[in-house]
């Protein structure tokens, strides 16, 4: 009897975690020509008009994905995958208002085994560069950590 709780109470859990994982992995609103990054501020970005409170992700085709804000201060290739896929000319890291976040060595390789040429820059600089890339119809990409 206990042992099936315990079963019921993991599986439960996992359902979660399952849950959870495809919830932060959603798109979250795609930009089209029209649409920018409208403000970047310590802990919050806006674009299309929808605040958001996590560290994005945004591909070439202007998918707008939120990541959970890294707890550790470095991207790896697993962190995006999703990026790395969508095969861009250009990545742009925001690096935080500190510039605390970093790409990891093996990520940066990967990067330039694959021809991306990347710009890391703290975030309020980054989405400058971001909007004014995209404005010139570059295949660009962006990471923005949106705290330190």
């Amino acid at each position: 009897m206990i042992m099936n709780r315990i079963k019921n109470v993991f599986i439960f859990g996992l359902c979660i975690i399952v849950i959870c994982g495809f919830a932060v992995a959603e798109d979250l609103i795609r930009m089209d020509e029209s649409m920018s990054i409208d403000s970047f501020s310590w802990g919050r970005i806006v674009i299309g008009e929808k605040a958001i409170y996590t560290d994005v992700i945004i591909l070439p085709d202007g998918v707008v994905r939120q990541r959970e804000t890294a707890a550790r201060h470095f991207l790896t290739a697993e962190d995006i995958q999703d990026l790395l896929s969508s095969n861009p000319d250009i990545f742009i890291l925001g690096n935080g208002v500190y510039g605390r976040m970093n790409l990891s060595g093996e990520l940066s390789q990967e990067m330039q085994d694959k021809g991306i040429q990347v710009l890391i820059l703290r975030t309020p600089k980054a989405v400058k560069k971001f909007q004014e890339l995209r404005s010139k119809d570059k295949k660009v990409s962006a990471y923005f950590h949106i705290t330190c």
